[in-house]
């Protein structure tokens, strides 16, 4: 039996619907035969924007293996799911620069989201520029006005001399204030970093006070950067005590803090 060209489209057409109506109906018991099957649909549904049936797989990825190699997924489809909402009600709303600003947001996670694609290609009208100008105010001509007590003056009266009378004007001398002495004691106290040297003697064996002399220095830093911290490092050296022939030296660090104006206790 031959089959027509006719009947065999229809044939091809019925079998790829079939199939399409297939995939569309793979559920979790299916997965659970075909575990190599689910992630990579899960790929495929995601570059489609269909992000609730790749959460969807997701989640039944993790339901059949247990592990979490598709949660990196999962997570990318709900945020594109909620950007994919947001972009549709800015839409809706009018607001098309922020939905295109949503859609380039989705696009940089799924570069193949269609409907992302067609909202980014949307052209925002641009708005009529407004004419300005500027108003300005009419221009009122001043007019003189000539009071009555100036039209009662006559002729004779503005012919007549005017004596000025000029007052006797004494000018206070400004007074003088008396000259402050300033002395050091009511100079204003300014700190600043100052650097010290020391220079003294210590005595390490007051039995043996020739031989326990320790001639010694410090070098300081005080009120650095203005403030009230400072230190000091010291040195001092024996050359030796009479019960040995051996040198003694010896360092030491202290901290400085200023307690008051040139009164410096320093902590060892």
């Amino acid at each position: 039996m031959r089959l027509s060209v006719k009947q065999i489209a229809i044939s091809l057409v019925l079998c790829c619907f079939s199939l399409s109506l297939f995939a569309q109906e793979k559920t979790l018991a299916y997965y659970n035969t075909h575990e190599s099957e689910i992630l990579p649909d899960a790929q495929a549904t995601f570059k489609k924007g269909e992000y609730e049936r790749t959460i969807e797989l997701c989640k039944w990825y993790f339901i059949i293996f247990g592990d979490d190699k598709a949660d990196s997924l999962r997570k990318k489809s709900e945020r594109c799911a909620q950007l994919s909402q947001d972009m549709n009600d800015l839409k809706t709303n009018g607001d098309l620069k922020e939905a295109k600003l949503k859609a380039a947001a989705i696009l940089s996670l799924n570069p193949d989201d269609a409907s992302a694609k067609a909202m980014s290609l949307i052209e925002i009208p641009e708005s009529a520029p407004i004419d300005t100008f500027a108003v300005k105010p009419p221009i009122v001509p001043i007019e003189s006005v000539v009071t009555e007590h100036e039209e009662a003056i006559t002729e004779e009266e503005a012919a007549e001399p005017v004596q000025a009378q000029v007052d006797e004007v004494v000018v206070a001398p400004d007074p003088v204030e008396p000259e402050q002495h300033i002395t050091s004691d009511s100079q204003p106290f300014n700190p600043r970093t100052r650097f010290v040297l020391k220079a003294g003697a210590s005595i390490i064996d007051m039995k043996q006070l020739s031989q326990s002399i320790a001639p010694g220095g410090a070098l300081g830093l005080y009120d650095i950067g203005g403030s009230p911290i400072g230190g000091e490092i010291g040195a001092y050296f024996c050359p030796g005590l009479s019960d040995s022939s051996a040198s003694l030296f010896g360092i030491d660090a202290s901290m400085v803090l200023r307690t008051g104006k040139s009164i410096y206790p320093k902590l060892t």
